[in-house]
């Protein structure tokens, strides 16, 4: 019966009476979330968000952000992808400040491609300073050579700047170039060092990368 409401209505209609507001706001965002990851339609993850805009903005992207680091691996960390969009800017904001003082590399991977859908100069600037962090990240990985921090954050900005010429990013649907896990380290070092190399000649922050969108 529940699931057939409306993510609002469902929600009020669990919401038990307590003393205390902020709780319960707390325990409405937390059943939110689990509806959004529960949702088996764009309709209803878009009714979630709507729903999320009535609460005060640093609560959600505070549960936000915990639920993308409590994520098991990368690709449900991305289930989120298009929360953190809904919530614009907000929600990207949050998970760039949260990106620039972590240390942890685990929970780095996952706020980094928690990014995907984040755009402009502050976003690409976290992005290219996590190139030189060659810790390994783990999240399901099938060889003993899993992606680390840096090829995880090459691949969201290879992502983001494969429409600017300047960068020579293959940006074609076979997206040559790209890091995976199979990719020999030497070959993401020699990969990584390029885009570097062209990042500090041509500024992620100028007008033209800062308006780059995604294919």
């Amino acid at each position: 019966m529940v699931a057939a409401l409306t993510p609002m209505l469902a929600l009020s209609a669990t919401r038990p009476l307590r003393a205390d507001p902020l709780e319960d706001r707390k325990i409405e965002v937390e059943q939110a979330f689990d509806q959004y990851m529960s949702a088996k339609t764009e309709d209803q993850r878009t009714a979630v968000i709507d729903f999320l805009q009535h609460f005060d903005r640093p609560l959600v992207a505070a549960a936000l952000i915990d639920h993308i680091l409590a994520a098991r691996t990368g690709v449900e960390a991305t289930a989120y992808n298009k929360l953190v969009e809904g919530l614009n800017p907000d929600g990207c904001q949050a998970l760039l400040d949260r990106l620039t003082i972590e240390e942890d590399a685990v929970s780095k991977g996952k706020l980094i491609v928690a990014l995907r859908h984040c755009q402009g100069p502050g976003v690409m600037s976290a992005l290219a300073a996590a190139l030189d962090d060659t810790r390994p990240v783990p999240f399901a990985a099938h060889t003993s050579h899993p992606c680390r921090v840096c090829d995880w954050a090459y691949d969201e900005l290879y992502l983001k700047l494969r429409s600017d010429p300047r960068y020579g990013l293959d940006n074609s649907a076979a997206m040559t170039g790209i890091i995976v896990e199979k990719t020999p380290i030497e070959e993401r070092d020699a990969l990584i060092a390029k885009l570097m190399a062209q990042i500090s000649h041509n500024p992620i922050n100028s007008p033209t990368t800062s308006g780059t969108q995604e294919n």
